[in-house]
């Protein structure tokens, strides 16, 4: 085919840019690509949970043996409890073709072990990989906060910080800070994935980069695995996607698809919208080998997308419409420095409060170098704590809108990674093909959709976990939550949290129904120590409403209330307690 046809052919396919690219997106243009030879691996093992994780967003690698550590918990046990995860991000699109035609392509971006697409002429894969620089080129491991020897010897330029970082590790909350366990970073990019570039699509991403396919992604991408006791069973996951490429997708969706594997191949797995949860167990109670008795596996959604253009307030904080790359303090949670003497600047000794500056660190910080851009000017920066890119609030989230669970081996259903319109429509099919059971299954969850527009940023935040049962899966969920919600301040969690127990804590109490498993009533006890309104439901296992038990305001005391099930299947039931702005939730089974 000749050659000028060909680009001619690429600027038809492109939207022309109007007005100069930003800084930061050309930046993140001119960082080097994605390639199947920067994977690098990492064993984590810094809480109860043990997995290997590699640096193209798989976590967990199933090697078809049965020994550990494929998502290993307790940490030591040798139990497996996840074959395999990964990340995936599909968008719809109008292009013109090679032929002229006005068509629809359906992408999905993703990597994982089997059943990928590739190039038939080089053998190569078509999906995301990692780029290099983002670890010592000389080292197996992917750079993490534990060990100095995996990290570059300099930050790339496209993370948009100054040289003064070389030497320090690229933390999440600054130069330098460390979390309590191991925090991981590594960048990937989907400019390998060429399905689409060939004949008789040929669509690029960029008008001016014939050599970037795919949609024109960059996935930015750190694992925390905290050693506090109310997340020793957990591992949290932040996704910030960027779109880099000359083209708005009016139609996208984040999602993930997880082999689980507890005990076994043979799993059975259930949802929780209000919770935004997908989890997994045994039905047998046991695990190879040895037949261990197994618990649950699951993860969940604390942060999804948001939609920024649709004039709905899809998260329900009273905001409408926010956004975290819009250089504004949407819900206005940012402080700026305390002014104390008045005289309209800040001095030496004066509360920086959020006003730290764009390195994310201030006096009072060991690493603290002195001051820097944004420091103490009284205004938001890129980088401060509680404004954009650090502030989940300021993202009109969507939450998880899709589940299906898959038989895994039956190839003929498709449900696999490699297969775009497939994926595509289990990730926004909502909750669908979920009766699979007692098998070898797969499970896609999907967030979405929602418009991606060019030279936009977007946040997935997913925690990974076990927990002995449902009860204790929920409470690890709530825990992460909680945890993302405090922008991973470690400092604001208690050694326990949110756990069914008769203690009051913030003047509210939830005990565990009384009995359990039940046939058909049971009971269930509060208590509240001042005179507050309480509501008080019962839910299903993909969180539709049952029953509300009470709704009214209560003065202090112990109340108890009758739950009958006589018309309900056998199953597992979820019960929720709201006090005020806090709520507690338990599960409960009903066996007839």
């Amino acid at each position: 085919m000749n050659f000028k046809f060909i680009i001619l052919l690429l600027l038809a396919n492109s939207i022309f840019l109007i007005g100069q690219v930003p800084d930061y997106i050309q930046r993140d243009r001119d960082d080097q690509k994605g390639n199947f030879a920067n994977r690098k691996t990492l064993l984590l093992d810094n809480n109860l949970v043990r997995t290997i994780i590699l640096n193209n967003g798989e976590i967990s690698n199933w090697d078809g043996s049965t020994s550990a550590p494929h998502f290993e918990w307790p940490k030591g046990t040798g139990h497996r409890n996840l074959d395999g995860f990964t990340f995936m991000i599909g968008a719809k699109y109008k292009i013109i073709d090679m032929l002229g035609r006005n068509i629809i392509i359906t992408s999905v971006e993703t990597s994982y072990r089997e059943e990928m697409d590739k190039n038939p002429e080089m053998n190569e894969l078509w999906g995301v990989e990692p780029l290099p620089g983002y670890a010592n080129a000389n080292n197996s491991s992917i750079a993490n906060s534990n060990d100095p020897s995996s990290w570059p010897a300099s930050w790339p330029p496209a993370l948009g910080v100054n040289t003064d970082w070389n030497g320090y590790w690229y933390g999440y909350f600054g130069r330098g800070v460390k979390i309590p366990g191991n925090e991981v970073f590594y960048v990937m990019d989907d400019s390998k994935d060429g399905e689409y570039s060939n004949i008789p699509w040929g669509y690029y991403p960029l008008v001016s980069d014939s050599a970037r396919k795919g949609l024109g992604l960059r996935i930015e991408v750190r694992g925390l695995q905290f050693n506090h006791p109310a997340l020793e069973d957990v591992i949290i996951w932040l996704y910030d996607v960027v779109n880099i490429s000359d083209h708005d997708y009016d139609s996208t969706t984040f999602g993930t698809f997880a082999d689980p594997g507890v005990g076994s191949s043979i799993n059975n797995v259930g949802f929780h919208s209000i919770l935004d949860m997908t989890f997994a167990w045994s039905p047998s109670g046991v695990g190879l080998p040895a037949n261990y008795p197994t618990g649950y596996y699951g993860h969940a959604f604390l942060e999804t997308p948001g939609n920024s253009a649709n004039g709905i307030d899809d998260d329900g904080d009273g905001i409408i419409d926010e956004r975290r790359d819009d250089f504004i303090d949407n819900d206005q949670d940012w402080m700026h420095f305390t002014d104390m003497n008045k005289n309209g600047k800040w001095d030496i000794g004066e509360p920086l409060n959020d006003d730290v500056g764009k390195d994310g660190v201030g006096p009072n910080d060991p690493q603290y170098q002195g001051a820097d851009e944004g420091e103490g000017n009284g205004m938001p920066t890129q980088g401060e704590p509680n404004f954009d890119q650090t502030d989940k609030d300021e993202s009109d989230q969507i939450g998880l809108t899709s589940a299906s669970i898959n038989l895994k081996d039956d190839r003929s259903q498709g449900a696999w990674p490699k297969n775009d319109q497939v994926m595509w429509s289990k990730m926004t099919g909502g909750f669908n093909d979920t009766s699979i059971s007692n098998t070898d299954i797969s499970v896609v969850n999907g967030s979405g959709p929602f418009p991606f527009k060019k030279w936009n940023r977007e946040r997935f935040v997913i925690a990974t976990m076990c927990g002995n049962d449902l009860a204790d899966l929920i409470n690890n969920k709530k825990n992460a939550q909680l945890m993302n919600n405090k922008n991973f301040n470690v400092n604001t969690l208690p050694t326990s949290v949110g756990k069914i127990d008769g203690e009051p804590v913030d003047g509210y109490s939830l005990e565990q129904n009384f009995p359990n498993p039940f046939n058909p009533a049971t009971t269930i006890r509060y208590q509240l120590s001042g005179e507050n309104h309480v509501t008080l439901k019962v839910y299903d296992v993909l969180g539709c409403e049952i029953v509300t038990l009470v709704n009214e305001r209560k003065s202090a005391g112990v109340y108890e209330v009758s739950f009958d099930g006589s018309t309900l299947p056998s199953g597992t039931y979820f019960y929720r307690y709201v006090v005020g702005n806090h709520e507690k939730s338990g599960t409960m089974s009903l066996i007839k």
